[in-house]
């Protein structure tokens, strides 16, 4: 491939970096937006489908000869500015034959023209990638997704669809040297995530939160690539990518874009992958606690459904995995899984203690786990707990109900409640 070719490995350091006549390259970044990779451009613009010229580009009919393009080339160095600006706008305008006279020249012994060249060469390589990109987004024929790294990978998620192709658009303008290096397999992948997460933290210069949205092209490729640092969790990275797709402000992001379509299968690929890491801080099971947590949060209901019966079969599963999964069931489960319920039911263990403040829905509640198996069962019978001694139970958009208020202000009354409930069953 391309991108490899332009790279070497350093010695010793393991560093990579650019090999001589590319070094120019590097600086495209400058003038793309976001990160897009020097290399990620040049793939793009190296093999061009046969049947799609660029618009604006001179073909071998029109193009300037060689000597043409070399007196081009030489006013860049010349002392009118006038004849230095017109020459670069003509070389733009020229296009692909130009480029490789360019890239000699950025080897000039004079620094105006290496500086002069190495600019336009820049300037034709962002046309070249945008109009490209263009006409990727545009056409809806299968693509040879070679010199767009990890479009394949992606489609199968998401389908060759339109809203998938400018998803993927975006996210390559945007942070595209995470997609080459996942694409590449780098050994720094991993590193190169965890710093980008890091920089995109809610907090100030002073540790403050300072709510701000993410674009969605930068939450898409988080998600895409996130799957595979699952390995990171020991250095917290990940638990810093969570916090960033918990926020309030990122979860409004994608339920009101335009592309929710296509985010919808990039989470759930994500949750899953996250359920199945290794993840894990003292007895709580970290990975599918937060997986299903994200799945609550973005009704993801498949994986939710699927994720809370896992938990529940689980028999070492902690007090908060179980109300969270209980909780899930009950939203997203149905009838068929109240035998799931059976063991919870005669669960004691502490969920939540009563809360001293009087205003709060958990306020002089005790709350054990099998409370919430209580109220779920009621709620998959179609009945409602409030009419069986859940006088402050209250709804919850993510997790059917508010787990503070799935409880009782005493023993007694807990008991009453499921000598109720029994009673109920029985006559049915």
């Amino acid at each position: 491939m391309l991108w490899q070719a332009c790279y070497v490995k350093e010695s010793g350091s393991g560093s990579k970096i650019f090999a001589g006549r590319d070094a120019m390259w590097r600086n495209v970044i400058i003038s793309l937006a976001g990160w897009v990779s020097l290399t990620v451009a040049s793939e793009l613009v190296a093999a061009p489908p046969a049947d799609t010229p660029l618009a604006g580009t001179a073909t071998s009919d029109t193009a300037p000869s060689s000597d043409a393009l070399q007196q081009l080339v030489d006013q860049l160095g010349a002392t009118s500015f006038a004849r230095r600006k017109a020459a670069a706008a003509t070389l733009v305008r020229v296009g692909a034959p130009a480029k490789a006279i360019l890239r000699r020249r950025a080897r000039d012994p004079s620094l105006e023209v290496r500086l002069a060249a190495e600019s336009v060469l820049r300037r034709i390589l962002q046309r070249e990638f945008d109009e490209r990109l263009q006409a990727f987004v545009a056409d809806s024929r299968p693509i040879d997704g070679r010199w767009l790294p990890c479009w394949d990978e992606m489609q199968q998620l998401t389908g060759d669809r339109p809203a998938a192709r400018q998803l993927y658009a975006q996210m390559l303008r945007s942070e595209g040297m995470l997609l080459l290096a996942c694409a590449r397999q780098e050994e720094s992948f991993d590193e190169q995530v965890l710093q980008r997460v890091h920089t995109l933290q809610p907090f100030d210069v002073n540790g403050e939160y300072a709510a701000r949205q993410l674009p969605v092209p930068t939450i898409a490729t988080l998600l895409f690539v996130g799957k595979r640092t699952m390995s990171a969790a020991e250095q917290g990275g990940l638990s810093e990518l969570i916090t960033l797709l918990a926020l309030k402000e990122t979860v409004v992001a994608i339920e009101s874009s335009s592309q929710t379509v296509v985010l919808r299968p990039l989470l759930e690929q994500f949750v899953l992958a996250l359920a199945d890491s290794q993840w894990t801080s003292g007895r709580l099971d970290s990975g599918r606690y937060y997986a299903l947590d994200l799945a609550l949060t973005y009704r993801l209901e498949t994986p939710a459904a699927a994720l809370a019966r896992r938990i529940l079969l689980w028999p070492n599963s902690p007090p908060r995995m179980l109300q969270h999964a209980l909780l899930g069931l009950g939203r997203f489960g149905d009838s068929s899984d109240v035998d799931l319920l059976q063991p919870h039911l005669k669960n004691r263990m502490l969920c939540h203690t009563p809360s001293l403040l009087p205003d709060s829905e958990g306020a002089g509640l005790q709350v054990q786990v099998r409370d919430i198996a209580l109220a779920v069962d009621i709620h998959l019978h179609r009945r409602q707990p409030r009419d069986f001694g859940f006088q402050r139970i209250a709804r919850s958009r993510k997790t059917l109900f508010v787990p503070q208020s799935c409880g009782f202000v005493s023993s007694d009354s807990r008991e009453a409640a499921f000598a109720a409930w029994q009673k109920e069953k029985s006559h049915r």
